[in-house]
């Protein structure tokens, strides 16, 4: 079986069979601990890490930016409810609270009447 096969024409069909072959050799003076140093010693991994200070920089200025954004917005919120909450006197909330608490005593009235009709 020919292992090259040409697949530029795209005009005729071609049954392509993908292989791979390895090649077992033995290293007499290549102890059983000393087996993965080949690897550690590549180039692949580097020897010492460098601390790459500009991320870490951007990340905490980034963690700065959506802190101060969230607590700005807070703020606002908080004021204008604050705010709204100090230009009621209490006689104004007190009529506040009366109604919200008839609201709800009617909710659960109707509730009761669905319920039992008699």
């Amino acid at each position: 079986m020919d292992r090259k096969v040409d697949i530029t024409d795209v005009d005729t069909p071609q049954m392509v069979q993908f292989s791979y072959s390895v090649e077992w050799y033995e290293e007499p003076n290549l102890t059983w601990k000393n087996r993965l140093t080949r690897y550690a010693d590549s180039r692949f991994v580097p020897a010492s890490f460098e601390i790459h200070w500009l991320s870490i920089i951007n990340s905490f200025v980034l963690v700065l930016l959506l802190t101060a954004f969230l607590t700005i917005i807070l703020l606002r919120v908080l004021k204008n409810d604050f705010s709204k909450y100090m230009e009621l006197d209490d006689e104004a909330l007190e009529e506040e609270e009366v109604r919200q608490s008839r609201n709800i005593g009617r909710i659960f009235q109707s509730l009761d009447a669905e319920r039992n009709p008699f």
